[in-house]
């Protein structure tokens, strides 16, 4: 998947905006431009902020399928959703330790779960495996409150390594530190409700039991 190139435009001139710079009708990304830099700007703070994980970019008791290699590919994982910042095991499975490693075949080098206690990052032809993970979540995707922090992280990023304008630096500092709070506090929110709708709870409600939480 890939971002919304209409959203990711609306984000670089929502950032030159509060660095008062005027609007630009189209990305320029790679490029060195001002528009390109903010965008690479907006690029990592995405990065900063979602690799941390919250409550819309969290997957919990995954199945994961080794190819006929018997290797865990995390590309089978991200190719419907993003770039995986961090992942472990889950449920069932979740007393396998396991880390990130490069498999190469001497033509491919890809990215695979490797199995510390095992020292192998081949499961067997087919092996499934539980997993919980943090992923990237494209810009179309992302809750308004934190699209709104990555905005003004970025202006403040922006302002302070490229623009040096000390006058705006303080403002904008402000307003990173509000749409933060905001953020925190809906994660906050949405993670008591979360809380409150599992399988755990429910028992002590005396309600039935649920399924865990799962993307099948």
């Amino acid at each position: 998947m890939a971002d919304n190139g209409t959203i990711k435009l609306a984000m670089v001139n929502d950032v030159m905006r509060r660095c008062g710079k005027l609007p630009v009708s189209a990305l320029d990304t790679g490029g060195q431009s001002s528009p390109g830099l903010v965008e690479r700007t907006i690029d990592d703070a995405i990065s900063e902020i979602l690799s941390k994980g919250w409550y819309f970019n969290r997957r919990y008791n995954v199945e994961s399928t080794a190819d006929g290699d018997g290797l865990h590919q995390l590309s089978a994982l991200e190719a419907n959703l993003g770039t995986i910042y961090s992942i472990d095991t889950d449920a069932t499975d979740a007393y396998i330790p396991i880390t990130v490693t490069h498999h190469t075949d001497g033509e491919t080098d890809t990215r695979v779960l490797y199995n510390l206690d095992d020292k192998t990052d081949e499961w067997g032809a087919d092996a499934t495996l539980r997993v919980a993970f943090i992923y990237r979540s494209d810009v179309q995707d992302l809750p308004e409150q934190f699209k709104k922090w990555i905005i003004s992280l970025s202006a403040f990023n922006h302002n302070r390594h490229f623009l040096q304008n000390e006058a705006r630096d303080g403002q904008l500092q402000q307003e990173m530190m509000y749409s933060q709070a905001c953020a925190n506090r809906e994660e906050i929110e949405v993670a008591d409700v979360n809380v409150l709708d599992t399988p755990e709870q429910d028992q002590i409600r005396g309600r039935h039991r649920k399924k865990n939480r799962s993307s099948h």
